[in-house]
């Protein structure tokens, strides 16, 4: 393999698992904020009742998530609030952090900002195994199959996504109260797995560092073996498969936010037609 082949390689590697995991958590990051802004616009002023109500539970868990990654990364916590119901600027929880601004510190930006997407997401799954465990065997096979299943990883996750949504919402459910149980949390869990602006400013604050990590680990793997990359063909057989796993579980925290969407959506062309009538008569 010439030299120009083998950087050709590198960086085809690269640039896959840059959109796997970096790009991947971004897009998936931007959909869910952007459902979740289609709630508000669709409900107007009904939208922040509803908030503070889905809040008790939600946002001590999104505000947590943003505090475990502080010490995960070791940034230290100044200040948090997990759940304020009556501040007068709206915000319902925060937590402020400082940090020395070592390369590993500032890549945690990266993560304790988008940290409530990673853990609801996770917990979804958690909920899942100790709520409904038949919906959570069947979802752990769908999501292994997405890593192993080959081709393409992102139409692999789209359809691990289709798959997913069906089995949780089988009619066969419907008679389970603990299925009832675990949808309500979702919804919570949806309603407050999006991102503030001060999040996705923390996010961008260490993307460049994440950027360089995942340039880097397939790029030392190929050193190992110049002449086949082996190693790196290896390395990447297994970030991509992890990555789907991690993109899979991701959307099932975005299906749930697309879930009270559509349902501000029904609410929303229900009151607009009794408007209507009611504007008839």
């Amino acid at each position: 393999m010439d030299s120009q082949n083998i950087v050709l390689q590198i960086l085809s590697v690269i640039f896959l698992q840059e959109c796997i995991w970096l790009g991947g958590t971004l897009v998936i990051g931007t959909i869910i904020d952007k459902l979740n802004n289609g709630f508000n616009k669709l409900l107007g002023a009904a939208a922040l009742p509803v908030y503070v109500v889905t809040g008790i539970v939600g946002t001590p868990i999104h505000e947590a998530s943003h505090a475990l990654f502080c010490l995960i990364f070791g940034h230290k916590i100044e200040s948090i609030c997990f759940f304020n119901p009556s501040a007068p600027d709206g915000v319902l929880g925060y937590v402020e952090h400082s940090y020395k601004k070592n390369f590993y510190q500032r890549m945690g930006n990266f993560f304790i900002g988008v940290a409530p997407i990673l853990v609801m997401s996770a917990l979804l799954i958690l909920l899942q195994r100790l709520l409904v465990p038949e919906i959570f065997a069947n979802t752990s096979l769908i999501l292994s199959s997405t890593a192993t299943r080959g081709g393409n990883p992102f139409l692999n996750v789209l359809i691990s996504s289709k798959d997913t949504f069906a089995a949780i919402f089988s009619l066969r459910y419907l008679k389970d109260w603990r299925w009832w149980v675990y949808i309500a949390l979702a919804i919570m869990f949806g309603l407050h797995m999006d991102l503030s602006q001060a999040d996705f400013k923390g996010c961008i604050t260490g993307i460049v560092f994440v950027f360089l990590v995942l340039a880097i680990v397939p790029s030392v793997a190929a050193l190992v073996d110049l002449g086949s990359l082996r190693a790196m063909y290896a390395v990447n057989e297994y970030m991509t498969y992890a990555g789907s796993y991690y993109l899979s579980t991701l959307m099932l925290g975005a299906s749930f936010a697309l879930l009270v969407t559509l349902i501000a959506l029904l609410i929303h062309l229900v009151v607009y037609l009794i408007r209507k009538i009611s504007n008839k008569d």
